[in-house]
Parts: structure tokens; sequence; C-alpha cells
């Protein structure tokens, strides 16, 4: 998309490096946000742009995202103009067309003006792919399916490879979790069952209705990335309905009949409320709580699989 890759990034890189032409009226040492000098601009001016954007290129999106979307593309682009263009004639030029073209991202989307009309057209275009595939079936795509050593667990969930081979022995935390998991789902264990030594089959991977694929710790730990895919958000229930883990490895736990596809998860706690509502929902900051929280989870109560950039901090 140029307008979030190209754009927008040309007209605010100009801006912070101090590139961008200056009026003979004007002079750049009055330019506060020139050359990132004052990074508590950004850091309080731009999430706004990053969080309503991360709304609006979602495959799906809520109603009630979209009135979100639209009121933080909305007050940034009215931030920008007070804080950057400061009603001068001679800053006009900073006005990049850009910066109005995010507001109407939204309206776009919803398309309030001609709804039947916009109906009307998709229903040409799908009686034109179905004539083409009707006339050439090959052109139709084949769907990824369940690999080899996948497990179906229904409902589009998926267990995949990487699995182990036989059993490993959990740690005895990881080991409570399980017969805590056994107990909410109506199955409690005697006092001898807990005392013995458990093993499950560990699997790396679980593709999601969506389409999205969560990783676990189990294989992400050798990748080496910045970037870690082995985070969750899943819908816990309670005080705190949703919540952020890190996903150790999955498998599968049977007894008799009843087989469930879970995960073993390590918890982190509450998010910083107040750094949350200051960065408009884009930063999320918790303490991970590592075997002090580990819960087994079912899932089919995952929400979506986050990729997230860790920052370590020393707690003193």
């Amino acid at each position: 998309m140029h307008l979030v890759a190209l754009n927008i990034p040309d007209l605010l890189l100009g801006l912070w490096r101090g590139t961008l032409d200056c009026d003979s009226t004007d002079h750049k040492d009055s330019w506060d946000w020139a050359i990132l000098r004052n990074q508590g601009l950004w850091k309080a001016h731009g999430k706004q742009l990053v969080w309503g954007f991360q709304i609006m290129m979602q495959e799906e999106i809520m109603p009630s995202d979209l009135i979100d979307g639209y009121w933080l593309l909305i007050e940034w682009s009215t931030e920008f103009e007070m804080l950057y263009c400061q009603r001068r004639e001679d800053r006009i030029h900073m006005a990049h067309p850009s910066l109005h073209t995010s507001c109407h991202v939204t309206p776009e989307a919803l398309r309030h003006s001609t709804p039947f009309a916009n109906l009307a057209q998709r229903g040409v275009q799908q009686c034109q792919v179905n004539a083409l595939l009707a006339m050439m079936p090959d052109l139709h795509p084949q769907s990824e399916g369940i690999p080899q050593g996948g497990n179906d667990l229904g409902d589009g969930y998926i267990l995949l490879p990487a699995t182990e081979r036989s059993p490993k022995p959990v740690k005895p935390c990881e080991s409570t979790a399980i017969h805590a998991f056994l107990k909410e789902q109506g199955y409690p264990t005697t006092l001898e069952a807990q005392s013995e030594a458990m093993s499950v089959t560990w699997s790396a991977h679980l593709r999601l209705p969506n389409g999205q694929t969560a990783c676990s710790l189990w294989k992400e730990c050798t990748s080496h990335t910045v970037c870690v895919s082995q985070h969750v958000k899943f819908e816990n229930g309670g005080q705190q309905p949703t919540r952020i883990a890190e996903v150790m490895f999955f498998f599968l736990l049977q007894v008799g009949p009843k087989r469930w596809g879970v995960a073993l998860v390590s918890l982190f706690g509450p998010p910083s409320v107040d750094l949350l509502r200051k960065s408009n929902n884009t930063y999320y900051t918790a303490q991970h709580l590592h075997d002090t929280s580990i819960k087994v989870i079912d899932a089919k109560c995952y929400a979506r699989a986050l990729s997230v950039s860790v920052e370590v901090r020393q707690v003193t």
C-alpha cells in the first residue's frame, strides 16, 4: 500500500530529518521536530497513525474497529497540521495529499454512499468468476488441506508438524497445569495420578481458522529472529477475559473418547493501563511470569497469533 509504505513515511522522514523544502519566511532552526531531536513528539503523536493503519489493514475488520480507526486517523491528521503546519502559509507545502488521503480510508471501506451499486458490482464480478471456473476448472485454487503429520482438530484448527517422535516428560508445574485443565473440563484426576510422572508428544505449530499459523517456543527459540511469533492472544474469561501468553508447545490430550488439541503456555501479567491508554492501544507492556503462571488452554479459544518485538528489562 503506497500510502502507508511510501507516501506518508517520505513526508514524515523529510520533516524529522529537516530535509523538506523551507520557505524563505520560515527557518529550519524553528523546527522542533527536525532530526528527531524531540522523540516525545513522535511517541505521543505517531502511535495514532500506527494503530489506525494497523486496524485498517486487517483482512477482517469489526464495525467497532472501523470507527476507532477512523477517529484515530482523523486525530492524527488534525494534530499533524497543528504540530507541523501551525496554520502558517509558508508551511502549506508540508500538508502532502497523503496526509488527507489517510482520512478517507475508512469511508472508502464503508462505501455508505452507494452500498447497493457496490453490492451489484460485486455480484457481477462473482458471476464472471463462476463462469470462468465452469469453463476452465484448472483456474480454481486448490485448498491447502491437512499436511502430512497434521491433526485436524475441527472448526478450522489444525495441529501442524514438527512433532516429536515419542512423548517427552513435562516439568512438575506443567503437569499441575494439565491436571487443572482436565478438572476444568469435568475430568478430575486422583491425587495418585497427579503424583505420577507425565509425558506428552509435542507439536510445533497450530493453524488457525483465519489462516494464521501460531508457533511455539520449542521451535522458535532456534530461529534467531528479532520478531518472535510464539505469542498468542486468547479468550480467558473472568476479570481479565483477553490474555497474552507465550506458547511453549502444543499437544493432543485424550481421556477415553474425548480429545483436545491444547497449548501449554506461560502467561504474561496484566498490561500497563496507563501506557496502553497513552499509546492509543499500540504499546502493550506486561511482565512475563514464566514458570510461576503456567496454563493449558484449548487451542480453539485462540483469538489471534501475534508477532512480538521483545524488549527485555531487568527488574530491580
